[in-house]
């Protein structure tokens, strides 16, 4: 029958120890103290070889303007929040960035809206995440119009039920303030999409919805059709 060394705990033959740290211990116990020439020594060896760690002073994040301290930890670890270029707060501030400097760079170089394009990827105007190029220029139309216009994000919404008779919540693209009006701009149509507007149209009495699926509405677009509307447009 075997014991451990340091904590006199039976073990089996073919040990020495019962765990690392009872080994530990005992090694440590057994090394001999080192002097303090040897310790001078070793500290003379690793002066200037030891990195330490750079704090930076506080700064506004450029996208949403909130104080951060980034660190050189933080420049290792880009998991925490903070990045490596020291600019952003976060990687959701950095992405917004990175969309709008894409946005700039390619303005002027896509060709601008074109029927059939409705489906294309989306791009920030004046702060706002547009979903689509038509809704960049039905946007850009309504500024040139002076027509007053909010992009709806989750602020209004209407009930309807889906092809599947499952209860949703529907959110318009665009409130019209002066008009009291919401606007929907619809690229494509699929069965589905089809069903939904309708049922938002029939479920909700009251709303004043104008549907527009064709980029040569939006581009002759004019403040007579805001005034002359009294129904609902665009659904089959």
């Amino acid at each position: 029958m075997n014991f451990c060394p340091t904590c006199n705990k039976e073990i089996r033959i073919n040990q020495k120890y019962c765990n690392s740290s009872c080994f530990a211990t005992r090694n440590n116990k057994m090394r001999a103290k080192r002097t303090l020439e040897s310790r001078q020594k070793t500290s003379k060896a690793l002066k200037g070889r030891i990195r330490n760690i750079e704090i930076y002073a506080s700064r506004p994040c450029e996208v949403c303007k909130k104080e951060f301290i980034p660190t050189q930890q933080d420049k290792k670890n880009p998991y925490n929040g903070i990045l490596k270029s020291k600019r952003f707060c976060s990687y959701e501030c950095k992405n917004i960035n990175q969309s709008k400097v894409l946005s700039l760079a390619l303005k002027g170089k896509s060709g601008g809206p074109r029927k059939g394009a409705g489906r294309s990827k989306g791009s920030y105007y004046k702060d706002f995440w547009m979903d689509s190029t038509w809704e960049v220029a039905f946007a850009k139309r309504l500024d040139e119009l002076s027509v007053k216009w909010e992009r709806n994000i989750n602020k209004y919404s209407f009930s309807y039920t889906n092809i599947n008779d499952e209860n949703r919540r529907y959110f318009p693209d665009f409130y019209l303030t002066n008009y009291d009006l919401f606007v929907e701009i619809k690229g494509f149509w699929t069965k589905e999409v089809r069903h939904k507007m309708n049922d938002v149209v029939s479920t909700n009495k009251d709303l004043k919805l104008l549907i527009i699926d064709d980029i040569e509405i939006i581009e002759n677009f004019n403040i007579s059709l805001l005034n002359e509307y009294t129904f609902h447009a665009g659904v089959d």
